[in-house]
């Protein structure tokens, strides 16, 4: 799905995709939050999220603890936190005060 000029959120339907092994959703227009529904991927090794605009916190459980390969470079508005997964995507760190907003569906 890279490359297709999407502009909406990341949609939590996603995360009912069981067996998927791995997303591109790199070169769009794709805002807000990472759906946490995205941690129920338990096969996901790949997620793409290379330049776009989404903002707050990664996901931090499930899936995302397993993720082999992943880049969310080119979204300046992506924080995460203080484990060693976070420092290696050189991500600043979150602030605990920040509005979290619900993905739409």
């Amino acid at each position: 799905m890279a490359g297709n000029k999407f502009n909406s959120s990341i949609p939590r339907s996603i995360g009912r995709l069981a067996a998927l092994e791995s997303l591109d959703l790199s070169y769009n227009h794709l805002s807000g939050l990472i759906p946490n529904d995205l941690e129920n991927l338990w096969v996901l090794k790949n997620f793409n999220l290379f330049v776009n605009d989404s903002e707050g916190q990664i996901p931090t459980k499930g899936s995302f603890l397993n993720i082999i390969g992943i880049s969310v470079q080119g979204n300046d508005k992506l924080c995460g936190g203080e484990d060693e997964a976070y420092k290696m995507l050189k991500l600043p760190l979150c602030s605990s005060n920040k509005k979290s907003e619900k993905p739409i569906e």
